[in-house]
Order: structure tokens, then sequence, then C-alpha cells
């Protein structure tokens, strides 16, 4: 039985194995096999082969450049257009419009991936955001709002529905009550408490931490609610801190180099921490649980009531005294 069994195995694979060519035959495949370091063609290199053989760059160039802080409902055809108003000058000296091969939003996080033709001309806008970070604008409805560019580790932005080939999904941050604040080109100090204020005047805010993260100045400002955050988040984007001089008289720039352009700009985008949460309360950390029963007492008080601002400022005063809450004397509060 041993003996039937192997020799069915055995004329199976045979019946099954592909007839071999005599050794003194050869086929045309054979002959036609190219010499060994000879290129292959073009059209034989798909498209993954290409992503397996990009080789990252020395500065860290890519042809994709991420556009962070994007307006709210973003399309990619605006992205397309924006990404094609940008001058280039080629190698040969020609002169024209940088062009793009394809744009990608992600509407949930504000993000957005701009592929360009070549990486030389992802490096010519780059270089105009490293020289002049105020120049890089996108409009929409009307307004213009400043936008963050970094190189994309990838060479391509590829279809969504082909795994891998797509930029990372992106969890929804829809209801996010954090912001992460990126503090541009800051030229002065300027105290969380100050922060706070800025912030306060449009929603509640609760927390406020702050850190320095690859050298950039950055702040997570947590609020009572997702609808104060988007609200300071479609407000606050890309707006400019307003810089004083040391006798509190605001710079307008015409007596100082570059005041103009103010303290610094706000780059925000939704943070990913769903709470913040510090030991204790310090000079980058701070809980204004206290200061916010202090507003709500002061809007109901009878100086608030009677619209006097000197009453105003005399109770909150009182309600300082009996806190920890530091305010800068030299200048105003800054007003928006």
């Amino acid at each position: 039985l041993k003996l039937q069994f192997l020799y069915l195995i055995g004329a199976g694979v045979c019946r099954h194995r592909q007839p071999q060519p005599a050794p003194w035959a050869l086929s045309e495949r054979r002959c036609s096999k190219p010499k060994r370091g000879a290129k292959r063609p073009r059209e034989a290199v798909g498209a993954s082969e290409k992503m397996s053989k990009w080789v990252p760059q020395p500065d860290g160039a890519s042809p994709v450049i991420m556009v962070r802080s994007l307006p709210a409902k973003t399309s990619e055809q605006e992205l397309h257009k924006w990404g094609e108003s940008f001058s280039y000058r080629a190698a040969n000296g020609a002169a024209g419009s940088t062009r793009v091969v394809k744009a990608l939003v992600l509407q949930d996080r504000m993000l957005g991936f701009v592929q360009f033709v070549d990486i030389e001309m992802a490096r010519a806008v780059m270089a105009q955001f490293m020289a002049n970070p105020p120049s890089i604008v996108i409009a929409k409805n009307g307004e213009s709002y400043l936008l963050n560019l970094v190189y994309s580790d990838k060479p391509e932005i590829r279809s969504q529905n082909r795994g891998r080939m797509s930029p990372s999904p992106a969890p929804v941050y829809a209801n996010a009550r954090l912001l992460l604040v990126v503090l541009k080109d800051l030229k002065g100090t300027i105290s969380i408490d100050e922060l706070f204020w800025v912030f306060t005047q449009v929603a509640r805010v609760e927390k406020v931490s702050s850190f320095i993260k690859d050298q950039k100045n950055q702040i997570v400002v947590q609020f009572e609610t997702a609808e104060g955050a988007s609200k300071a988040l479609d407000y606050f984007n890309g707006k400019r801190l307003p810089q004083y001089h040391p006798d509190g008289s605001l710079a307008t720039g015409d007596d100082d180099q570059g005041a103009d352009k103010g303290l610094c700009f706000f780059a925000i985008v939704p943070s990913k921490l769903p709470e913040l949460t510090f030991r204790n309360q310090d000079a980058r950390n701070r809980d204004y649980t206290e200061v916010n029963r202090m507003l709500e007492s002061l809007t109901s008080s009878p100086g608030a009531m009677s619209l006097s601002k000197s009453a105003v400022m005399l109770e909150w005063g009182a309600l300082l005294a009996s806190s920890n809450m530091s305010v800068r004397d030299e200048h105003p509060l800054y007003d928006f």
C-alpha cells in the first residue's frame, strides 16, 4: 500500500510538472535576457518600486508639503489652487509658477498635503515660508489665514483607498476641547496668565500649560466646551499678538524694526489630549477654576451692572488681592 501511495503521488507530480527544454535548445526568453547591469525600461518600474527607492534628502526635502492650520472646510480644489500660486524659476532660468500633481485635505485635523511636480518646486515654496512665514496665507471667505508648512516624509500622495498608499488616517477631533497653540516668531516674553486673558475673550478657559518642543514655544489651552474651542480656533488662528514698548505704549512699527509684525502670531490646531493634567501649578501650568469663579462674581457685581470701568477695575483688584493671579501692570491687557 505504501508503494502504491508513493507511486500515485509521483505520478501526480510528474503530470503537473512543466516540460523542460533540452540543454541545447535556447529559448527566445533566454536569448533576449538583458546583460548584467543593463537598465530596465522606465515603464516596467511600478509606483510601489518608486516609493521603495525613495532616498531621504539631506535637507529633509520632499515633493510633498504638509500644510497645517488650514481654515475650516477648505476644499482640495482650493488647496490645489494655492499650491500653484507661487512663482518658480527652473534650473534653466525659465520663470513660471509652481505646478501641483495632487492635493489632499484631512478636514478633521485641519491638515493638507500638496504634491508638487518635482522636489525643487517644493523647495521654492518652503524657502519662501522660512524667509517670511507671514507671507504664506490661504484666502477663504474673504479673509487670509496664515499657514504652517513642513515637509512630508513621503515622496507622493497616493490613493486613500489603497491601504498604506495614503497618509495615515487621523482620529476625529471635532469635539476637542483642547487647542495646541504655537507662538510663532515670538520676539519677547509673555506669561500664560496673559494668554489666558487673550483666549477667555471668546470662550471660557479652564487650564493652560506651556512648553517648548522642537525649539518652538507652544501652549495647550483647555476650554470648558468643544464649541468654545472651535470659536477660539476660528478667530485666533493666524492672528498677531500686539507688541508693546517697555513704557507700555503700543509698538506701531514706525520706530521699531519689525515691531509691526507683532509679538508673535498664533498657529493653532486641535490637540490630541483629552484633558490637561498636572500635579502643581507654576509659571508653566495653571488651573483657572478660581479665576473663572471670580469673573462670574465680577459680572454680577454692582460695578459691572453700572457699566463703570473704574468701578469694575477696583472690584477686580480686590478679587485679585485674594488670589495668586498675576497681571502685568506695564501695559493694558491684550484686547481683541
